[in-house]
């Protein structure tokens, strides 16, 4: 039988793995870093799976089709919210802005869209900066993962169904070595290491405060935990760029989580060099944080839920997001030939990881079907646990129907 090795352990690799095992094919992981074993005090740019919020909504990112993706990872990720023990949820979004935009391209791939008025007046109950003239965008409901929750269930998915993981360090000799027939490229920031990319890429930067969640209940907005992404003017959070900052609030059950910085560079060594903090800033625990990010969440989660969070910041994480070739393809996601294999790559996903797992790992064996890779003969029968038979079916039609018929 010919086999699969899946290069990385995060998000895409163990999406992409669980999508290969569902149709049947043999697959190893080969990771020095697992995301089920993360530390979220840990600053490191060569793993970015310790810090999503984590949305599933296009921030940071440029793909070929992105309706596609997002109407596949929304199909995978609604059926995972059928489940109560995955930490996968529909909850109310609003995207709110200071100046007028365009509806976005995945209007039609969340629930209830709803643009605010052209006349700049908001909505009713939307969180809106004391002293803003005038409110544009629009609310929703999304999907949303709760990382603490979703990155050790995706795991165990993956290895009940029958996929292994090896403890291997990464190295263009190593992947040489590997016996198997295809090599899949999830490993991030460290492909840049591994393989050879002509595009541009960009190691954005970002701060993230976790606020830990207080006693009084999270304002509720039609059922559900709410949450927000607000971009200011420009003289309120000002960027290296020239364009607006934006913020973001995000409640997770282990922690309320702050963020909106975006700072491009480059990693050499595991260093990160790029660009300075524009305005002022906040030290929290000797990270140094843009002072919006917190003085702006402030403002808003205080008039949303009456709950004032600048007591309650437990600690600030630097977080990475390997954003690759934004002014053109954007995301890797092709077959090439390196290192005596074929090899898929799926990297360069940006803030969207998460968000773009499930459409890049169904987009992946999309790859290895019609260049008939592996083969239909060489697929398994898969066996799934009799006490959650039907969840696991649905899973292996969804795949088969993206994949397989092109439904």
């Amino acid at each position: 039988m010919r086999t699969v090795a899946i290069l990385g352990g995060g998000f895409s690799g163990l999406t992409t793995g669980v999508v290969l095992q569902l149709l049947g094919y043999a697959t190893t992981i080969y990771t020095a870093r697992r995301c089920d074993h993360s530390d979220p005090t840990v600053h490191h740019p060569a793993f970015a799976s310790l810090y999503p919020a984590a949305s599933v909504l296009p921030h940071t990112v440029q793909i070929d089709a992105l309706g596609e993706h997002m109407r596949l990872s929304t199909a995978f990720f609604d059926r995972l919210a059928q489940e109560e023990d995955f930490g996968v949820r529909w909850q109310p979004q609003v995207e709110a802005f200071e100046q007028p935009v365009e509806p976005p391209p995945y209007a039609e791939m969340v629930r209830d869209f709803r643009m605010m008025p052209e006349d700049g007046s908001g909505l009713s109950g939307m969180p809106r900066r004391p002293g803003a003239d005038a409110l544009y965008g629009w609310a929703c409901h999304i999907l949303f993962a709760e990382t603490p929750v979703y990155r050790p269930r995706l795991h165990a998915l993956y290895t009940t169904l029958a996929g292994t993981v090896a403890d291997r360090t990464l190295t263009p000799a190593s992947i040489r070595n590997l016996s198997d027939d295809v090599v899949i490229n999830c490993t991030g920031m460290g492909t840049l290491d591994l393989f050879t990319d002509s595009r541009p890429y960009d190691a954005i930067r970002g701060c993230l405060l976790h606020v830990a969640p207080p006693d009084a209940p999270l304002a509720i907005r039609d059922g559900g935990p709410f949450s927000y992404n607000y971009s200011p003017s420009m003289d309120v959070y000002p960027t290296a760029d020239g364009t607006p900052g934006d913020v973001y609030f995000y409640p997770r059950r282990d922690a309320w989580v702050l963020g909106g910085s975006r700072r491009h560079g480059t990693v050499a060594d595991g260093d990160w060099t790029g660009d300075a903090i524009v305005g002022p800033t906040v030290d929290i625990g000797g990270v140094a944080v843009p002072a919006p990010v917190l003085d702006l969440n402030r403002e808003l989660i205080r008039a949303l839920t009456g709950v004032d969070v600048a007591d309650a910041v437990e600690r600030a994480v630097y977080g990475y997001r390997f954003t690759r070739d934004l002014d053109g393809a954007g995301v890797r996601l092709e077959l090439a030939y390196e290192h005596d294999h074929p090899v898929v790559h799926n990297v360069g996903h940006g803030g969207a990881g998460v968000t773009l797992s499930w459409g890049c790992g169904v987009q992946v064996a999309r790859i290895l079907h019609d260049e008939d890779l592996l083969g239909d003969a060489d697929r398994r029968g898969v066996e799934f646990p009799p006490e959650r038979a039907a969840f696991f079916a649905d899973l292996q039609k969804l795949a088969a129907r993206e994949v397989l018929e092109r439904l």
